[in-house]
């Protein structure tokens, strides 16, 4: 094997090797530039003198030593060292945890890789080896000094097993406390010689002196420590010290604040009574009780109004949502879940009627609305809502509503009498006037004709009489026709509309058109109901007429799914449908009450310059004439 000549360096020869071959050193140090060329001088030294060199280095120094001694051998010797197997550099954490088992050397994994790396490099090349390590500086770097001295006494061990010499690193700040003197000693007496911090170059104190002097560095650096302890909680006392006095005035001002803040509270606690007060008799005068929910733990709280409206005793016992939803009535508890179920699935308000039981068996209708409060992460938190008992008001809608329905009934029973009495009055004028008229008519034209021979002016004022005769006679007719036309009790509504658009068509200028479908035309519909689709044709066609200024009307007639529907359509001007509800007119007024009374439904469409359409509908069960 071919050797690599180490080449001459500036400042002098490399240091000497150490005298003896089975040599236990230590090194301290405090400046890692320092120690790094003691380091690369150590391992300089035994390859000069031809010596195998094994270094196992801390990561933190590895790339700074490879360089020094790459710089100082040069490239090509560092390399050349490295290839021949010379020069061997292992790191330090990795081959630490190679040897260890839960964190502490184990003898056999030492001797396994360690132990087996020297021997083999001293029967490869058959030299001394000369070693350097880190592992037991990192063990004290983790809290382990009892695991740095085991492994000491590994390297011990081992060293009588296989001749070589070695060198370990340890920073002096390891050793920083007075009670870390008894491990540095132990330490120091584990090793053949102790190199102090700035001591000069390996291999050149004595083992005595240099023991001697880094203990005493370890003693001056542990009560620098301890002095550098002093000043600082001295510093953190006085720290401290000022902060208890900045914190004792502000507990001072805290103080302050906070008896004003109680006496803040006391007054708004009193308010809040007072209000609470306000609020329960607001809630109990106008039968108002309220209700809040946690939906995360179910707890129901509600107002003592809440309780009375439930027919209980304010406060008498536990109330759950369970319990609300017992007391509602049968027939309202699937409205009443369904409208809470939607409240939560959607997170919006909800307000539902319904009615509930109490428990001494009476009926009470109750407005119920909430809603869902949410947090921040819009999951739903609490619901918060009214109790509102109406049962006065709806007892009250209803008697106004029968009120109403009985109104309804006696004026339908006033238009039938008046329908009645227009007919009878028709009929008489018709039949009694009518008939004397004609009589008179008969016997002018006699006495016409025989008064042509004796008097010219005789005659000429018996022929105005019969002029004014006929005219008498047209007028009976047109009012025995407009209290009710005798077309709509011998023909049937649909003649009666057709007649009666006729005579609007000869006396205005409208164009009126009558599209009676035969679904509507082949009903055979009773007095009353005929009457009432003749009379809101007639209202709506007067409309038309008076106001809308239309040239065209059409009347529609049809009959689908036993429901009967007439329109009357005009092209006029238009209005705003919505203005009807402010205004009074007895003309709609009167169409809307007629359709209620048979149970139709009157709608009128319009919009300004659109026309209008007047809609009626009617079933037809129960409208025909049998």
């Amino acid at each position: 094997m071919t050797s690599t000549v180490l080449p001459k360096y500036g400042g002098g020869e490399v240091p000497s090797a150490i005298s003896q071959c089975d040599s236990h050193e230590v090194k301290f140090y405090e400046c890692h530039s320092d120690f790094i060329n003691d380091v690369s001088s150590f391992l300089l030294s035994g390859l000069h003198n031809n010596e195998v060199v094994l270094a196992i280095v801390a990561r933190q120094h590895l790339k700074e030593l490879q360089k020094d001694l790459k710089d100082r051998l040069g490239e090509w010797a560092y390399s050349n060292f490295l290839k021949q197997g010379m020069c061997t550099i292992l790191d330090a954490e990795s081959t630490l945890e190679r040897i260890s088992s839960d964190g502490w050397p184990d003898e056999e994994k030492f001797n396994q890789v360690i132990g087996n790396s020297v021997a083999q490099l001293k029967e490869l090349h058959n030299r001394p080896v000369r070693a350097f390590g880190e592992m037991v500086a990192l063990l004290c770097a983790q809290g382990k000094p009892d695991a740095a001295i085991q492994l000491e006494q590994l390297w011990n061990a081992l060293a009588k097993k296989y001749s070589f010499s070695l060198l370990c690193g340890y920073p002096l700040n390891a050793f920083a406390s007075e009670v870390d003197g008894i491990t540095f000693d132990t330490i120091c007496n584990l090793h053949t010689r102790v190199h102090p911090v700035k001591q000069g170059d390996i291999g050149q104190n004595s083992v005595d002196s240099g023991s001697t002097v880094a203990k005493l560095q370890q003693r001056t650096r542990a009560l620098e420590s301890e002095l550098e302890k002093y000043q600082k909680l001295e510093q953190a006392l006085k720290e401290r010290d000022k902060i208890l006095t900045e914190q004792t005035l502000a507990l001072k001002e805290a103080q302050v604040r906070l008896e004003q803040e109680i006496r803040k509270r006391e007054a708004n606690e009193e308010n809040l009574l007072h209000i609470q007060y306000v609020q329960g008799l607001a809630q109990k005068i106008s039968h108002l009780g309220s209700w809040e929910i946690d939906l995360e733990t179910g707890l129901l709280q509600c107002s003592d109004e809440f309780f009375r409206i439930c027919g209980l005793e304010p406060q008498s016992r536990e109330i759950d949502f369970e319990f609300t939803q017992s007391i509602v009535h049968p027939e309202d508890q699937a409205a009443a879940k369904s409208a809470v179920k939607a409240a939560l699935i959607d997170n919006k308000p909800y307000r539902v009627e319904k009615r509930i039981i109490r428990p001494d068996g009476t009926i009470r209708h109750i407005l119920s609305q909430g809603e869902v409060i949410l947090m921040e992460q819009k999951k739903p938190k609490r619901g918060i809502g009214a109790f509102l008992d109406i049962t006065e008001l709806r007892q009250t809608e209803e008697a106004l509503r029968q009120s109403h329905e009985e109104l309804r009934h006696l004026a339908a029973h006033q238009e039938k009498l008046k329908e009645e009495e227009r007919k009878r009055i028709a009929r008489e004028l018709h039949d009694e006037l009518g008939g004397l008229l004609t009589g008179i008519k008969a016997y002018l034209s006699i006495l016409v004709r025989e008064d042509r021979k004796d008097s010219e002016q005789a005659t000429e004022l018996l022929i105005e009489t019969s002029g004014i005769a006929d005219m008498a006679m047209k007028a009976v007719q047109r009012i025995v026709n407009d209290l009710r036309p005798s077309v709509l009790d011998q023909f049937g509504v649909w003649a009666a509309i057709r007649w009666y658009v006729e005579r609007i068509v000869q006396r205005n200028d409208l164009t009126c058109k009558c599209e009676i479908d035969d679904t509507a035309e082949g009903l055979s519909l009773d007095v009353e109901h005929s009457t009432l689709l003749f009379r809101i044709c007639q209202e709506a066609l007067t409309n038309v007429i008076r106001h809308s200024q239309a040239s065209v009307v059409t009347i529609r007639a049809s009959c689908e799914s036993e429901i009967l529907t007439i329109e009357i359509e005009d092209n006029g001007k238009g209005f705003d449908a919505a203005q009807l509800k402010g205004r009074t007119s007895w003309g709609i007024s009167g169409m809307h009450e007629r359709a209620l009374q048979f149970k139709g439904k009157l709608s009128i469409q319009s919009a300004a310059g659109a026309g209008a359409v007047v809609r009626l509908s009617l079933q037809t069960g129960g409208i025909l004439d049998e």
